[in-house]
């Protein structure tokens, strides 16, 4: 079993759209403006680790679980 996509299930949770950012060296330089943006009007906003299958479950080198999804509940300056 799969267990999905965030997006899809945003999208049939809520019968809205959902935009996908991905990031890395293609992510747009006002990423944090758009976060604060969608923040701001209550937008609903998640965020995953890409995982290999072998990688599925274990713990990254910041104690996230790759291949899980979090959701984003606050955009702050730190």
């Amino acid at each position: 079993m799969r267990g999905g996509s965030t997006a899809e299930a945003m999208e049939d949770f809520t019968g809205g759209l959902t935009e996908l950012i991905e990031l890395g060296e293609k992510s747009p330089p006002s990423l944090f403006d758009i976060m604060l943006r969608a923040h701001s009007r209550c937008s609903l906003m998640a965020c995953s680790i890409d995982a290999t299958p072998q990688q599925v479950e274990t713990e990254g080198p910041m104690g996230l679980i790759l291949g899980h999804a979090y959701s984003v509940t606050d955009v702050r300056t730190i």
